[in-house]
């Protein structure tokens, strides 16, 4: 009788151990399903992941390539200012439209991005999506960089970075021999660029891009922080204007630029006569930046024309007094471009440069304060500013004495 006591205990004892090995090999079992729905997620998500700097991309590139500003072009307008009388290129290579974009699908989805499911918020500093690096807040980069930071819902401690170039906004001075005007009209001297790699902002720099710069910059007693009142939100996308000459200097430089000087701006802007001829052995030049014959430009027909009617097509191209009855400035238009593709070439603004010459002349003056037919609407045509201020007594031989200036562009280049 005892035996069989002992056989039920041993029996059980079997039975308790056999049980336990199941549990344990179920556990494992299912941990180890566990491991492989989490490996085989993350590996999803890490495809996804990959994926993020294409999508990324055409934004970046391409702008509104989707057309989401088509019904409502100031959708954007917090982080881009407003789009009215802007050209849509603006909206290339700019990490404010792609702030909006991720701001607006996070708005309705939820998430920043979804790509197969897998849905991506904002790593935000500073209530940004972006960080503005450059050599002066960073070490470790040798040009400026805007970065973005995705991560995974579901794998929130997976931070993707992902770093676009703003050199897509610069414009290659191709190497060969230049030749410059003098003020009143003639070449006179004539330089080259051989085994030089210079690179010219195509666009003047806005308003977006000086409130960036003020976020971002490391501020100290050696670098101080300029004191100027910041255009608002709707003016974002307008060329910067109330900078002074340390000012823009200062921004340039941040960005590891130069402010563009007088020379470099009329080598991009005169249309060569024989672009593969590098090497000329005569140099002519033409008053405008989009023909190579004075003759073909509608300034000079319009000079010959008394009753001549400027059109939207021609102050597009050269934004003189009598544009403002006709259409607003079209800020950053393709119409207004030169050879090599900087845009905002005449009219419009005055435009501030570092001289390079004798007479210390600094400003271009074909702009919006002269009349078309008046002697400073074509190429070669410079002026001086003192760079304290915008009165009269500011400008060489009380150059506008009867219009109100409401201030000067600039851009950068850089040497490569």
């Amino acid at each position: 009788m005892l035996e069989k006591t002992n056989w039920k205990k041993l029996l059980l004892i079997i039975i308790g151990i056999v049980a336990i090995l199941i549990i344990i090999v179920l556990f494992l079992w299912r941990s180890e399903q566990n491991k492989v729905e989490q490996l085989n997620q993350e590996i999803k998500i890490y495809k996804s992941l990959n994926q993020l700097p294409d999508y990324l991309s055409k934004w970046w590139l391409l702008g509104d390539f989707e057309k989401k500003l088509s019904t409502n072009k100031n959708l954007c307008e917090k982080y881009i200012g407003s789009m009215d009388n802007i050209h849509r290129d603006y909206l290339k290579c700019n990490p404010g439209f792609i702030e909006c974009m991720l701001e607006l699908n996070f708005s309705k989805t939820g998430a920043s991005i979804i790509i197969d499911k897998i849905e991506f918020e904002i790593k935000k500093t500073n209530e940004k999506a972006y960080r503005l690096l450059t050599p002066q807040n960073n070490s470790s980069v040798e040009k400026p960089l805007y970065l973005f930071s995705l991560f995974a819902k579901k794998m929130p401690e997976a931070i993707y970075d992902i770093a676009f170039d703003p050199a897509c906004k610069e414009m290659y001075l191709p190497q060969r021999i230049y030749g410059l005007k003098e003020n009143k009209g003639k070449s006179f001297w004539l330089w080259d660029n051989f085994n030089r790699d210079f690179f010219i902002d195509a666009y003047p720099v806005t308003n977006r891009e000086i409130k960036d710069w003020l976020e971002f910059a490391e501020f100290n007693s050696d670098y101080p922080k300029p004191m100027f009142e910041l255009a608002p939100d709707s003016q974002l996308s307008h060329p910067a204007i109330l900078l002074n000459p340390i000012e823009m200097q200062q921004y340039c430089r941040f960005h590891g630029k130069e402010v563009l000087p007088d020379y470099l701006y009329e080598s991009a802007s005169y249309y060569p006569r024989d672009e593969l001829n590098v090497r000329p052995l005569t140099y002519q030049l033409s008053d405008y930046p989009w023909t190579r014959k004075n003759s073909l430009s509608f300034v000079e027909n319009a000079n010959k024309q008394l009753n001549y009617q400027m059109t939207k097509e021609n102050c597009r191209m050269l934004y003189s007094l009598e544009c403002k009855d006709i259409e607003s400035l079209q800020y950053y238009d393709n119409a207004s471009i030169s050879w090599i593709g900087i845009r905002s070439i005449l009219g419009g603004n005055f435009e501030y440069f570092e001289s390079n010459r004798l007479d210390e002349l600094n400003l271009k003056l074909s702009s919006m304060y002269f009349p078309l037919r008046n002697q400073n609407q074509k190429l070669g045509a410079f002026g001086y500013w003192d760079g304290e201020g915008l009165n009269p007594q500011n400008f060489s031989n009380n150059l506008i004495s009867d219009q109100k200036i409401t201030g000067i562009q600039f851009r950068c280049y850089r040497e490569y």
